[in-house]
């Protein structure tokens, strides 16, 4: 392999990366997650317009400012609406260019040509890349590993072409806000280029990428809102950080139970496991200062360290240390980073092949033998990889499959057992809806405050009262979203992923008992907090129509016909209250015309 050209091997590179994820073209999009949110139900903006442009380059969009990604499912949408073949294959073609620059920076950073086609290939049919590149909601990790991979390797050209560099810098962090930790990898690259010495003029080329990373970190940050400012103790983030990147590495180089959502940490383990690692950092970094404090061994050390310090630097937002919302770690994080790892393992790699041990090892063995039993090595890792990349991408083809993949783990997330119950309860598979409820409402984990178990409880009973209805038995569902109410205060139902479902379900139980008030009194407390709900309005005008509420029936019909004029629903609940309201008009005209008549 190593005498052929560039030429030849960047296409086997992108053949053998495309043929793991050609299948999933074919899958639909997902019915749940994030692929309703972004293109499912986003007609409205994703729609090729100007004004649409402007406001994806002006305000976040699902606590995340990522115009070009916006910007790249609107050009899917204009060619094939929701077709998700589309979508898939954008998804499909960024990840080969990004496999594509992967190789260049590979080749560039010093590492020999069939050492970096090889790891560029380990990268690249990774099974952790699956939730990236099949997943079309992960467009944003495909289009700036694409972005950032050639922005390196402008910016390590010589000559150096800066301004490319920048503007694709640019463009990856506008695909998604990780990039930002990037100007710290240039900052190492500077370093280790001049021997552990940081100049004016490298500061000078470093000086936009850091304006740009605060501005953008500031901006992510703002669109994030709460989940990054949620009060998440320091020591609990810290041993989640080092459990994390622990974690990342070993999944990297031993790809095995993986999960489309992960259970939570322990934080017990992850604080045990961090005792543990703190004495062989500093070990670690106490031998290479040493190392370091040699002439003949400074330069390597300096390599080295630079190395070590590039992979937490990229992972650094996505390890622990910034509150994640409601997940610890996950595949598609591990995009960018397991790049900067196999650059470094390959970097050791090639040192050590052409140490003065190896080289003497390898004379006693003839060239030939040996390169057959390391290609036939390479051969069968990468086959594997493929394999199993191909396997676990055929989890991401259907939303219910997804769910499955992430319940059958251990000590399931309580979330996914919740998603999965509702997924279930779409399909009339009362049975498994009510024996997941009962799971939920057990999950007892550690890292759960009593607010969030409480909210698994009450998310339990809505499953149970789910069921019930659906098997016609109404005063028992009653039962159990009474329950709920008294536990939420003044109504509240912020703890559900989906209070609308919630309210909405309420009220048609209590339409379908006749307790016309109390659904009024549900639908009103969901239009306070959705007051574009048309269905609710048209189910508080029907009971206000069965309570002779006329007229309060016809306004609220006449909003429901306003937020959506083709609503046949809406215009029927017009029509008859219009009758009713005209019969009650004319009802007593026609008793003052009528001729009274005698007792018999």
């Amino acid at each position: 392999m190593a005498s052929l050209s560039h030429s030849k091997l960047l296409p086997l590179l992108l053949v053998c990366a495309a043929l793991c994820y050609l299948p999933s073209l074919s899958f639909p999009l997902l019915e749940g997650w994030d692929d309703p949110t972004y293109i499912l139900d986003n007609a409205e903006r994703l729609t090729p317009s100007l004004t649409n442009v402007q406001r994806f380059l002006e305000a976040p969009y699902f606590n995340n400012y990522h115009p070009v990604t916006m910007l790249s499912y609107m050009v899917d949408f204009s060619i094939g609406r929701t077709n998700a073949f589309v979508y898939r294959l954008q998804n499909l073609l960024w990840h080969l260019i990004a496999c594509a620059g992967l190789y260049a920076c590979l080749c560039r950073f010093g590492i020999g040509r069939s050492l970096s086609w090889f790891l560029a290939l380990l990268w690249a049919v990774h099974p952790q890349r699956v939730e990236s590149v099949v997943w079309v909601s992960e467009r944003k990790d495909v289009l700036c590993g694409a972005f950032i991979f050639w922005a390196l390797w402008c910016y390590t050209r010589q000559p150096a072409r800066y301004t490319a560099a920048f503007l694709l810098f640019l463009l990856a962090i506008l695909s998604k806000a990780m990039v930002v930790t990037f100007v710290g990898v240039l900052a190492l690259m500077e370093w280790s280029k001049h021997d552990g010495r940081l100049g004016w003029q490298s500061v000078k080329r470093l000086l936009p990428y850091a304006c740009l990373s605060v501005v953008m970190a500031a901006a992510t940050v703002n669109a994030q809102g709460e989940a990054v400012r949620a009060n998440v103790p320091l020591l609990r983030r810290l041993p989640a950080a080092v459990w994390n990147t622990v974690w990342y590495v070993c999944r990297t180089l031993v790809p095995t139970d993986l999960c489309p959502m992960y259970p939570r940490i322990d934080p017990h383990a992850a604080a045990l496991l961090a005792v543990l690692i703190a004495p062989l950092c500093l070990g670690s970094a106490v031998t290479l200062w040493r190392l370091s404090r040699n002439p003949i061994r400074r330069h390597r050390c300096i390599q080295i360290v630079s190395g070590l310090l590039a992979y937490p630097t990229v992972l650094a937002p996505v390890c622990g240390l910034v509150p994640l919302a409601f997940i610890d770690r996950a595949d598609r994080y591990s995009y960018l980073p397991s790049a900067v790892l196999l650059w470094l393992l390959g970097r050791l790699a090639q040192g050590a092949w052409e140490s003065e041990r190896v080289k003497a090892f390898r004379s006693r063995i003839p060239k030939q033998r040996l390169a057959t039993g390391m290609g036939l090595a390479a051969t069968v890792i990468a086959a594997t990889l493929m394999w199993q990349t191909y396997l676990y991408a055929r989890v991401w083809q259907s939303y219910t499959s997804v769910l499955y993949t992430a319940y059958l783990v251990d000590r399931p997330h309580p979330r996914v057992i919740g998603a999965l119950a509702e997924a279930l309860l779409e399909a009339k598979e009362g049975a498994a809806v009510w024996r997941l409820a009962g799971e939920l409402e057990a999950s007892d984990r550690p890292y759960l405050s009593s607010g969030q178990r409480e909210a698994h409880e009450m998310k339990a009973a809505f499953l149970r009262a789910a069921v019930l209805e659906m098997d016609g038995e109404l005063a028992g569902a009653a039962l159990c979203l009474e329950d709920i109410d008294r536990r939420v205060r003044n109504g509240d139902t912020s703890t559900f992923l989906d209070p609308r479902r919630y309210c909405h379900m309420k009220a048609g139980i209590e339409m379908r008992l006749e307790r016309f008030e109390q659904a009024i009194a549900s639908y009103t407390q969901l239009l306070r907090r959705h007051p574009n709900d048309g269905p609710a309005y048209l189910g508080r005008g029907r009971a206000h129509h069965r309570l002779e509420q006329l007229e309060l029936a016809l306004a609220d019909f006449l909003q429901a016909q306003a937020l959506d004029p083709y609503s046949s629903q809406a215009a029927e609940g017009i029509r008859q209250a219009q009758v009713a309201m005209e019969s009650v008009e004319s009802g007593p005209a026609r008793n003052a015309g009528a001729v009274p008549t005698k007792e018999p």
